[in-house]
């Protein structure tokens, strides 16, 4: 179910780019920003996506660092972008979505591994 959610959402956000990238709604671009920065950072959402749907968990935890990276990089981009006015609120909305779900895969636990209990000769632990 977890994976179907993240290729719906990577298949509606390269749908929106592809949209304000081509097609040049006039009502899409008061959603959306059409900059070259915007749709680079559309494309990394889609790329830590689909990385995040064909991986099996647990994941290597230098990917979960890497994906970490990434979720506090895009939230920093788009609080600093909405303060300067520059950002469009699906782009906003995108961005803050992207990053908490991105954090939210990179702090996920290891597996516990229970160590069998050592056992003396009476049979107790």
């Amino acid at each position: 179910m977890k994976k179907s959610l993240v290729l719906i959402g990577t298949i509606a956000l390269l749908v929106a780019m592809i949209g304000i990238s081509f097609v040049g709604n006039r009502y899409l671009e008061l959603l959306m920003s059409h900059a070259p920065v915007h749709n680079a950072i559309r494309s990394l959402i889609i790329v830590c996506l689909l990385v995040l749907a064909f991986t099996v968990r647990p994941r290597a935890r230098g990917l979960r660092v890497v994906i970490g990276v990434v979720s506090v990089a895009i939230m920093v981009t788009a609080l600093m972008q909405t303060l300067n006015y520059s950002l469009q609120i699906m782009d906003a909305l995108v961005y803050l979505a992207a990053a908490t779900v991105f954090m939210n895969e990179a702090l996920e636990g290891e597996p516990v591994v229970e160590s069998p209990r050592h056992i003396n000769k009476l049979g107790a632990a």
